[in-house]
């Protein structure tokens, strides 16, 4: 402790500095994650899906589950990284003690959209109805081929 009283004013400086970035590196590391995450999901929803459509025998209704729950899956890692880029700019800007190296984003909720709002925003519904049409015009195709 008697180290630290010592520090000049300078020294201060850089290891609050040193810190902050430490920090945002480590929330940076995590959005980085989440956004990993959904990239993820989307891939294998399109692999799932397409070889389940491919195999099934008229079990679309299981297909079309799936890829809602897909959906779901997506818009928590989405819903998340929308919490924790609220969390680094509110490190940036003071508002969040960068000493204190909370990765507590949940306290931002209210701050972001709700999670509804997230699972219709533009990015995941475009591909998700996207998905679902595309599946939906396979299905009917397949249906119209058998009968």
């Amino acid at each position: 402790m008697l180290y630290i009283e010592l520090l000049t004013a300078k020294e201060r400086l850089f290891m609050d500095n040193a810190n902050k970035i430490a920090y945002l590196g480590f929330i940076q590391n995590v959005i980085n994650r989440m956004g990993s995450n959904s990239f993820l999901v989307k891939g294998f929803a399109i692999t799932l899906i397409s070889a389940l459509v491919a195999t099934s025998h008229g079990k679309y209704f299981f297909i079309f589950i799936l890829t809602i729950l897909f959906w779901i899956i997506d818009t928590y890692y989405l819903y998340q990284e929308r919490l924790f880029r609220n969390l680094y700019k509110n490190v940036i800007n003071g508002i969040e003690p960068d000493d204190s190296f909370s990765m507590d984003a949940q306290k931002y909720k209210n701050e972001v959209d709700d999670f509804l709002s997230v699972m219709i925003s533009n990015p995941l519904s475009f591909f998700y109805i996207s998905l679902i049409i595309i599946f939906t015009i396979m299905m009917l195709a397949s249906c119209g081929l058998h009968s």
